[in-house]
C-alpha cells in the first residue's frame, strides 16, 4: 500500500530524495523480519510462556477472561457514549487524553477475551460459548458496520484465521492469501463510505452514484496518500537536522497513554517524560513549517521507528519477529494461552507497520497486564480452594 502511495512523488514538499530513502528503509525493515522470523524463538521466553500456561488452570482463564469480556465491554459502552466530550491533545488532534484515555484502555482489552472465546467455540461447539464468543464481540461489530472503523475489523479478522489454523488446521490457499494481501486496497476506500455518513444519508435516500464517487474521491485525493508522506516527511527531517529519540518517544506514548494524571498528578506524569523525542517536536513545531498532517493520517512504523534510531530502527522489527515467533512455535505445542497472545498481538504488527510501532509496545504492554491479571486470579482461586 505505502508503495503505491510513494508513486504520487509530485506531493513531496521536503526533499524529493527522501521518497528514495524511506523506500529503501522500507526494504531495511522488511529485511529485518525476515531475519528475525527465520532465527528462531527466544529460548527463554519460549520457557516462561510454556510453565505460565501450565501454572494457569483452565478454570482460571475462563473467569479472567470472563471478567475482561464484561468489563472492557463496559468501557467500550461508555466510550460510544461519552467520546464527543473527552479533552484531546490539541485542537483539531483526535489524540485523547485524561479520562478517555483511560476508558480507551480498558476498551482494547476485548479482543484477548475474543480470541479465547473464539478458540473454545472452535473447540466445542455449544450455544454456550457461541453465546459468550457473540456478547463478546457485539459492540466491536456495530463499530466495523455503523462507523466503518477499520482497526477493529483486521482485530476482528486476522485472530479468526490463526484461530482456524491453531485449532482445525485450517490453512489458506495462495490465491486467496493474494486475495486477503489485495482486498484492502478496496475494503480500505469501502470503509471509508461508511464513515462519512453512509447509513444516515442511506436513510434519508440521499445515497446514489455521486454521494459514492465524492466520498472515495476525498478519500484517494485527501486522507490516502498522507500516511506515507508523514513517514517521508519525518525521514527528511530527521536525517538532516540529525535529531534521534533513541527511544524516548516509544517511553513518551506509554507514559501519555497508561499513566493517569488524575489519579497520581499532573507534575508525577510531566516528570516521566523524556523531552529529547522527535516525532512530537517535528509534529507540533517543525514540520508544520513545511507540511501539516492531515486529521486521522498517522507516522506509520516507518516514520516513528526511523525518527527514534535512523536505519537501525529496522532493528525494531527484527525483535519483533522474534518475539512472534516465539509466539507461535510455543502456540503450536497446544498452549492456549499463548495461542490468545499470539492472536492479539498479531494484529499489532500489521498496525505497527499502518499506524506506528508504539502499538505493539503498547499491546505487548497491556498482555503483561493481562497475564499478571491471571496470575493473580489464579494465586486467589488456589487459596480459595486450599
Amino acid at each position: 500500500m505505502f508503495a503505491f502511495q510513494a508513486l504520487d512523488l509530485e506531493r513531496a514538499v521536503l526533499d524529493p530524495n527522501a521518497y528514495y530513502w524511506a523506500l529503501v528503509y522500507a526494504v531495511m525493515c522488511l529485511f529485518a523480519s525476515f531475519l528475525g522470523w527465520r532465527s528462531g524463538s527466544i529460548s527463554f521466553l519460549s520457557r516462561f510462556l510454556c510453565r505460565f500456561n501450565d501454572r494457569v488452570s483452565g478454570k482460571t482463564l475462563f473467569t479472567a477472561m470472563l471478567a475482561l469480556s464484561l468489563i472492557s465491554n463496559l468501557a467500550a459502552y461508555r466510550f460510544e457514549q461519552l467520546k464527543g466530550s473527552f479533552d484531546h491533545a490539541d485542537a483539531g488532534s483526535q489524540q485523547l487524553t485524561g479520562t478517555g484515555t483511560k476508558i480507551l484502555f480498558v476498551a482494547r482489552i476485548v479482543y484477548i477475551p475474543y480470541a479465547y472465546f473464539l478458540s473454545e467455540f472452535l473447540q466445542r461447539k455449544s450455544f454456550k460459548n457461541f453465546a459468550l464468543l457473540f456478547s463478546t464481540i457485539f459492540l466491536t461489530c456495530q463499530r466495523v458496520i455503523t462507523g466503518g472503523r477499520r482497526s477493529p475489523l483486521a482485530l476482528l479478522s486476522l485472530p479468526l484465521l490463526c484461530m482456524l489454523f491453531f485449532r482445525k488446521r485450517i490453512t489458506l490457499n495462495r490465491a486467496l492469501i493474494a486475495f486477503i494481501l489485495i482486498a484492502p486496497l478496496v475494503l480500505l476506500p469501502a470503509l471509508a463510505v461508511l464513515r462519512f455518513g453512509f447509513w444516515s444519508s442511506l436513510f434519508q435516500g440521499e445515497v446514489d452514484f455521486v454521494f459514492i464517487q465524492r466520498t472515495l474521491t476525498e478519500y484517494f485525493t485527501e486522507a490516502y496518500p498522507h500516511d506515507f508522506l508523514n513517514a517521508v516527511n519525518i525521514i527528511a527531517l530527521t536525517t538532516d537536522r540529525l535529531y534521534f529519540g533513541l527511544g524516548s518517544g516509544f517511553w513518551n506514548d506509554l507514559v501519555f497513554n497508561f499513566v493517569p494524571a488524575q489519579f497520581l498528578g499532573n507534575n508525577f506524569k510531566d516528570f516521566l517524560y523524556i523531552d529529547i523525542s522527535p516525532v512530537s517536536y517535528l509534529k507540533n513545531f517543525e514540520l508544520n513549517q513545511y507540511f501539516t498532517y492531515k486529521l486521522g493520517t498517522t507516522q506509520t512504523g516507518l516514520g516513528n521507528t526511523f525518527a527514534e534510531f535512523s536505519f537501525l530502527g529496522s532493528l525494531c522489527f527484527f525483535v519483533q519477529s522474534k518475539i512472534m515467533r516465539t509466539l507461535w512455535d510455543v502456540s503450536m505445542l497446544g498452549k492456549e494461552l499463548a495461542m490468545v497472545a499470539y492472536c492479539f498481538m498479531a494484529t499489532s504488527v500489521f498496525l505497527s507497520i499502518t499506524h506506528g510501532f508504539y502499538y505493539f509496545i503498547n499491546y505487548a504492554f497491556l498482555l503483561i497486564v493481562i497475564f499478571c491479571f491471571c496470575q493473580v486470579l489464579s494465586l486467589k482461586l488456589f487459596t480459595k480452594t486450599a
